[in-house]
């Protein structure tokens, strides 16, 4: 499963909203896991691809400050990318990249 997530334009300018697409979820019991850790967010669409019998769903949550959202995209436990307006990745490391450290380094 990997997810994608880009920031939102709302008109409320102190807070901060993202949208999150998940993809590759495969069976009712992945469905089920997302769900889990996706509870706080609203539900913003589905989809399907019947030729990888596969998932797709779409998530939306406003944030108070942009640190709420790095703090909780470094928790999400799957491939996670946020992406710029221009649909470039940005370079922070998010979900289980930002977990991942190599060996013999110590966490600070």
């Amino acid at each position: 499963m990997q997810a994608i997530a880009w920031r939102v334009q709302t008109e409320d300018k102190e807070k901060f909203s993202y949208r999150l697409q998940i993809d590759g979820i495969r069976g009712i019991r992945a469905q089920n896991r997302i769900l889990k850790i996706v509870e706080q967010w609203n539900p913003s669409g589905e989809g399907y691809c019947p030729r990888n019998n596969e998932a797709i769903l779409f998530f939306t949550r406003t944030f108070e400050t942009v640190q709420s959202w790095i703090k909780w995209a470094k928790q999400y436990p799957y491939e996670l990318i946020e992406i710029k307006k221009d649909g470039t990745p940005k370079p922070i490391k998010l979900g289980a990249a930002a977990r991942k450290r190599k060996k013999g380094t110590k966490r600070s």
